[in-house]
Formats: C-alpha cells, structure tokens, sequence
C-alpha cells in the first residue's frame, strides 16, 4: 500500500508537469462583449512566441514543480516512506500547446468591470484557473463613451487603453487598442494594419511567411520589408520603416494583375470534347488567361485523355490523342525488356557452365572444386532458361491482347 501511495503521488507529479493552454479571461461591458472577443481572437493569433506570455507561462511550470514536488514530499512522509528524489523535467513552450490559448468569458456586473474590482478579479481567475484577464469597459460622457482596456496578470491591474469615442464607431479603436495590447506583450515587436493585403501572402526579408489575421499581422521592429504575393500577380515588394515610438504600422501598396494571355487549342481528331474549370467547352478554343496557369482536359471515346497546362500567353497547342489500345505499348515494352534480360542471364549462366567443364577436364587436378562449380552453374543455367520460357510467354501474350 505505501508503494501504491508513493506511485500515485510519482504519477500525478510527472502530468503535473505537463504544458497546459493558457487560459485567458475576458470581461467586458455591456455592448463590448464581440468587439472584445474579436480583439483579443486576433491579439492571442498572432502574438509571437518571445512574448510576455511566455514568461507567464514558466512561472506557471514552476509553481508546478514546486507543489508537485511538495506533494511528493508530503504523501511520503505521511507513509513513512523514503523520500523519492526529484524527478527531472522539461520545460514546455506555451506555444506547444493544443490548443495554445483558451478564452473564458467571464459573465460579471459591469460595475465590478468599470471599479475594477480586484476581489471580483481574484475570485474568478482562482475559480476558472485563469492565467490572466483582460478587461474592456465603456461609460458614457456627456454624448460620447470612454473606452478603457485593463489588464489582469499576477494579481495586478494594469491599464492599457483609454479614450472618447462617439458610440456608434466604437470598432473604429480597434486598430489602436490591438497596437497597445501588442505593445503591452512584447516591445521588440509591432502592429502591422495589412487589410488591403487580406487575399495576398506576405513573407519577410528572409522569405519567411508572415502570418495574417483579420487584416493584422505583428512583426518584428526591425523589419524592412515585406514581399506579397497572389495568384494572378506580380509580386510586390514593399519597404517597410517602423518608428522608434510607433505602435502601428500600415502597409500600403497595390497589386499588378499579370497580363492578361491568349491561348488556342486544337484537338486532332476532331469531335474531341474538352472542359475548362468544371464545364463543357467547345473546340478549337481561343480564350485569354489572367490567372497563373489553368489545366484544360480533352477526351474522345476509344482515345486516352489529354490534360494541358495552360498558362498565360502560352500561344497555340495542337493536341493529339492516342487511341487507347496504344496505352498496352508500355506493358508490352516492359515485357520484352525483362524476356531479354532472362535471355541474357540464360546465355551467361550456360557460359559459365561451359567453362567449369572445361577446365575440369583440362586440369583434372581441379576436378573437385571445378566439379562443384559446374554443377552450381547448370543449376543456375537451368534456371535462368525456365524463367527465359516463362517471360516468352508473357511477352507474347501482352503482344497478343495488345495488338492483334
């Protein structure tokens, strides 16, 4: 039994251990509650890993190994039991995790929210296992509302945001709320406003992706440009310089469609019929192509089917069929190479057998290793021509179902 204790206690120490999702509150006042959760959505995809949380999250781990290593020590002095030593462990990044950030929203009064009511923050962090909170309140002021964003982390409250709006463009803050929320995570790194950019992908300087969400994407301060690229585009370099104070970046610039080609397919014989991005099209085909490369498929009863990668500008293609029974000509090919290579092995094998026989009976001193050669060799020659019949025979029936 006090084994069995000192198991379970072994165990729970090791999952203990194991990374776990940050689990972040939201609190928001009436009204705020989807423009909140869609900041924060966006704020948590794209944060980098360097970032504050990541120091939030080792604290996690180590408060982890201390309690579990407490437990441990308990369980064993309460079953009189050897001490177990410390078992060794391996920090996880938080952004290891599956999912890597969990958001609980938190349904409280909104006057808890606006007085920021550290009991009412302490009790809900202790009871859902929050790992930090962040809050978004409004008041009104005269005919317009002011906005504040706090944050809750380590059992303090830290403002973030704060200004006057008019209560119908609330959303329009969220540019500049998102810039200081980064801020607040990780200074080395700032917020790029890219939605003109949303159908593009955008690398760095190092040919990196650079990962987008709702329009946003965060990047490091030291970026000094950007690359973006679309089907159907050129690609866009664009320079990118980031002020020392700045918190937002906007990334500007407008795509150039590729020139627009034109493409003519014929298809031999005629009464082919072919068919373009799902549907019937009628040859021969004349048409212009803005998009990177489209693939045409041509097929005609008792002929193989044609696929042709078509790209802009690409001219005229003059397609030819082939009927379907010249598909067999490669398993006819392949039959006949493997009939000569049984051929040949045949002829080397006899060779060989040949001459052991001949040198048994000119050097009849080595007869006895000769002999046992010779025979390893006949047995082989026979072999070799059994298995030269059979490929004869699969040579002439593929010939035979392919062309006659």
């Amino acid at each position: 039994m006090r084994r069995l204790s000192v198991l379970l206690v072994l165990l729970c120490g090791v999952f203990a251990l194991y990374a776990e999702t940050l689990n972040v509150g939201l609190y928001a006042t009436a009204g705020l509650g989807d423009f909140s959760s869609e900041v924060v959505s966006t704020l948590f995809t794209l944060l980098p890993d360097n970032s504050r949380l990541e120091r939030i999250n080792y604290e996690r781990h180590m408060r982890q190994r201390e309690d579990s290593r407490d437990s441990q020590v308990h369980a064993a002095l309460a079953s009189e039991a050897e001490i177990p030593e410390a078992a060794a462990d391996e920090y996880i990044p938080y952004s290891q995790c599956d999912p890597v950030w969990n958001l609980v929203v938190e349904e409280v009064d909104d006057d808890f929210i606006t007085r920021r009511s550290l009991s009412m923050l302490d009790y809900t962090s202790l009871r859902d296992s929050l790992d930090l909170g962040i809050g978004f309140s409004s008041s009104p002021h005269d005919r317009l509302t002011l906005v504040e964003v706090f944050i809750y982390i380590e059992g303090n409250v830290e403002e973030v945001y704060s200004a006057l709006c008019i209560p119908s463009r609330v959303e329009e803050l969220a540019p500049e709320i998102l810039s200081q929320l980064v801020a607040f995570f990780t200074r080395n790194h700032v917020l790029l406003q890219c939605a003109s950019f949303a159908r593009a992908d955008l690398y760095d300087e190092s040919g990196s992706p650079v990962p987008q969400y709702g329009g946003y994407a965060v990047i490091p301060r030291t970026t000094s440009g950007l690359t973006a690229r679309r089907s159907g585009y050129e690609d866009l370099s664009i320079p990118v310089s980031v002020p020392d104070d700045a918190l937002l970046v906007t990334l500007e610039g407008e795509m150039v469609m590729l020139p627009v080609g034109q493409v003519t397919v014929t298809a031999h014989p005629q009464g082919a019929s072919a068919r373009l991005f799902g549907l019937d099209v009628d040859l021969p085909l004349t048409a212009d192509f803005d998009s990177s490369a489209v693939v045409l498929s041509i097929s005609l009863e008792g002929f193989r089917d044609e696929n042709l990668q078509l790209t802009p500008g690409a001219g005229f293609h003059s397609v030819i069929l082939r009927p379907q029974w010249m598909a067999g000509d490669d398993l006819v090919r392949q039959a006949k190479d493997e009939m000569y290579r049984a051929l040949r092995n045949t002829l080397l094998s006899f060779g060989a057998y040949v001459i052991m026989s001949s040198v048994s009976n000119i050097y009849p001193q080595a007869a006895v290793w000769s002999g046992i050669a010779s025979s390893l060799a006949a047995g082989v020659s026979v072999v070799n021509l059994m298995d030269f019949l059979h490929d004869c025979m699969v040579y002439y029936d593929s010939a035979r179902a392919v062309y006659l």
